[in-house]
């Protein structure tokens, strides 16, 4: 925030590029109040996400209430957008446009084809790790079941018995 309070140049059209560029000016038109509502709802939120699960379970009380104070934080950010209009860190006026609604709306399915159907992270490192497990091999042989696999090549081993590779 420091960096962004030094740099910050909050002159968006001409009205406002007339006005002095003073320092105070600056953190005047700077939305604290949003900036700090969202970094505390969003580390509530990843702070809930990361613990929940691994270090407590998730129907643990502190999960739901991170859960529930990122919520809370997070409408009072949308509020505090709609309060501050055009002087925002998201101004409402922007959210409006087509353009940006269908930019928003690519996004989130362009996001969701990369975790849903592609599954990258099960397949670097899921499924290498079941084929050890399951079927007893080292990890250089499941590692080469997987470059096999990965290239198409579905006759994995001569014999039928698991945990046996095929030498190349």
């Amino acid at each position: 925030m420091i960096f962004i309070a030094f740099f910050y140049d909050g002159s968006r059209d001409s009205k406002r590029a007339s006005e002095s560029t003073g320092f105070r000016n600056h953190i005047a038109r700077f939305d604290v109040a949003g900036t700090l509502t969202f970094m505390s709802a969003a580390v509530c939120l990843l702070l809930a996400l990361s613990e929940g699960g691994t270090r407590y379970a998730w129907d643990n009380s502190r999960i739901i209430a991170l859960l529930t104070v990122a919520g809370v934080i997070f409408c009072s950010f949308i509020g505090t957008e709609y309060w501050r209009k055009d002087s925002a860190m998201v101004p409402v006026c922007l959210l409006r446009r087509r353009s940006i609604n269908v930019a928003i709306w690519f996004g989130l399915c362009l996001g969701s084809v990369f975790f849903i159907l592609s599954s990258s992270q099960a397949n670097v490192f899921y499924i290498p790790s079941m084929v050890s497990i399951v079927d007893g091999v080292s990890a250089v042989q499941s590692a080469i079941l997987k470059t096999k696999r990965d290239n198409g090549n579905n006759e994995l081993s001569n014999d039928s018995e698991p945990g046996h590779v095929a030498e190349a």
